[in-house]
């Protein structure tokens, strides 16, 4: 009986203690301004393009255990935060892409984009690249602003490896017939009250979250390359997909990527293309794996400039190592890319992209 009442001691002693933490979190949260705008808040619908970031915004956006400064334009693209009220859309060179072109955890002038405008202040630089892009929000994005009036030399695209599963899911969504009305919409309530209840808890309890993400970045991820698998990426290097597989999962991608070649093409704008390697290439492919191999070929005929960031990382391996390679130029537990390697994909662009400024 004793111990059943120290058991409870214990217990009442620790749910008091939470309480009186969460409640001490939430008021110093709120009176001392400690909130962080969440990634996600900073984004907003779009009904011709998906989804973009809100037009001039400026303020910390969270990203895991790290917190950039977000500044967008007039338009939503990102930019340094000295250009907020930009709203013109003539431009010398547009950039577009996934969450590495975004530069999501990093400053505008951390950006691989971002070194780029810096190094060449001649030139007027936009970024319209957003996480969660794939190619048919880079032809509606491109084509939409067309129609508004943008004027461009140059428009570049960095395709990121999961693209071309994502576009090819996307238009071959698997049947749900074996799954009840009742089990689909259980899931999709799910997800929506986790996601709401996750940005609830980063914007009323600071140091909660904060001591969540130290631990879920600092002490549950780590290094280990084992525990480093993306479905959506082996396309391009795994030995058991076939070249018929890989010619079917790259098929719509290339049939966007080809509309958005003629569509620039009828507007006397000429099309780059980049590519970069994810950390599973630097560990299981080589630097001419599939996707480089596609886009070089797609390019052949059609691009100004072919920029490929595969060698450059594919050196640093051989000099440091794979493991070391990942722990400096990829973010911790993330998988993007530290300020160290957007600055390899910023030299590559320097160097394999010349326009003159």
């Amino acid at each position: 009986m004793k111990d059943m009442s120290r058991t409870k001691i214990i217990i009442y002693n620790l749910v008091i203690t939470l309480f009186l933490f969460l409640l001490t979190d939430f008021s110093i949260t709120h009176f001392r301004e400690l909130t962080l705008a969440d990634w996600v808040l900073a984004r907003v619908e779009h009904p011709y393009f998906g989804h973009t970031i809100k037009a001039r915004y400026e303020g910390r956006a969270r990203w895991g255990h790290l917190e950039p400064q977000l500044c967008t334009d007039r338009n939503g693209f990102k930019t340094s935060c000295d250009k907020t009220d930009r709203s013109s859309l003539s431009f010398d060179v547009v950039f577009i892409g996934d969450s590495f072109t975004e530069a999501v955890g990093m400053n505008y002038e951390d950006s691989f984009i971002g070194m780029y405008d810096l190094a060449h202040p001649t030139l007027e630089i936009a970024n319209l690249g957003i996480a969660g892009y794939r190619f048919s929000n880079y032809v509606n994005k491109i084509a939409y602003y067309l129609e508004r009036g943008l004027k461009t030399k140059h428009v570049v695209v960095f395709i990121d490896n999961s693209d071309v599963f994502d576009e090819f899911a996307a238009n071959n969504k698997p049947s749900l017939k074996t799954s009840s009305h009742s089990d689909k919409n259980w899931r999709n309530n799910f997800v929506r009250y986790w996601k709401n209840l996750k940005i609830f808890v980063r914007q009323n309890f600071h140091y909660t979250s904060r001591i969540f993400l130290y631990f879920k970045y600092s002490i549950w991820s780590s290094h280990d390359r084992g525990t480093y698998y993306n479905t959506a990426t082996e396309w391009s290097y795994h030995p058991d997909i076939s070249e018929s597989r890989v010619a079917t999962i790259t098929s719509v991608g290339l049939a966007k990527m080809e509309q958005l070649w003629t569509l620039l093409n009828q507007h006397g704008i000429a099309l780059s293309v980049g590519v970069y390697p994810y950390r599973e290439q630097l560990l299981y492919s080589d630097e001419n794996n599939r996707q480089v191999q596609i886009w070089e070929q797609f390019c052949k005929q059609r691009c100004f400039s072919f920029i490929n960031a595969f060698p450059a990382f594919f050196d640093l391996k051989k000099q440091s190592g794979v493991d070391e390679v990942i722990q400096r130029y990829f973010i911790l537990g993330d998988g993007h890319y530290t300020e160290k390697g957007n600055e390899v994909v910023f030299k590559v662009l320097n160097k394999q992209f010349k326009i003159g400024s």
